[in-house]
């Protein structure tokens, strides 16, 4: 499964608009907002607007997207660069609308170049293609946490 479906965009985004800042984590730390700001951090860094410096020598690259590329989900508490967590100073709805933006982009922007290359700063140099079935699993994972 891939954010370059538009079925899966669509259904995303409905389940994105079910969140509110009181929605509570199943597990985790994360608020509702900091969620969002964390998923907006990562399709900013998808999309090239966010730099990134790779967190693993560029050797072990192929041996990290092998594992990131496995059919499993995301596995909890897995730490995150801290690039994916900055805070991004905007109220809930803002991050809200932001995130909303920002992933009807990275669709549009998947197939209109779907192999522009972005760093990950675990994985290397990813495709838009590689950042869609990549973006699509985080996104679930975080919508999972949070009983969506």
């Amino acid at each position: 499964m891939s954010l370059i479906d538009s079925t899966r965009v669509e259904r995303a985004l409905q389940r994105l608009a079910a969140l509110t800042e009181d929605s509570r984590p199943r597990w985790g730390r994360f608020t509702a907002l900091r969620m969002l700001e964390h998923l907006g951090n990562s399709l900013e860094i998808a999309l090239g607007l966010r730099q990134t410096r790779a967190r693993v020598p560029a050797f072990l690259f192929p041996l990290t997207r092998l594992l990131g590329g496995l059919p499993l989900p995301v596995p909890r508490g897995l730490p995150s660069s801290p690039e994916f967590l900055e805070p991004g100073g905007r109220s809930f709805a803002g991050t809200k609308a932001h995130v909303d933006g920002l992933l009807r982009r990275f669709h549009r922007d998947v197939l209109g170049n779907p192999l522009a290359r972005h760093l990950h700063p675990v994985f290397g140099p990813l495709t838009r293609l590689q950042w869609a079935a990549l973006q699509d699993r985080h996104l679930e994972h975080h919508l999972r946490q949070f009983g969506l």
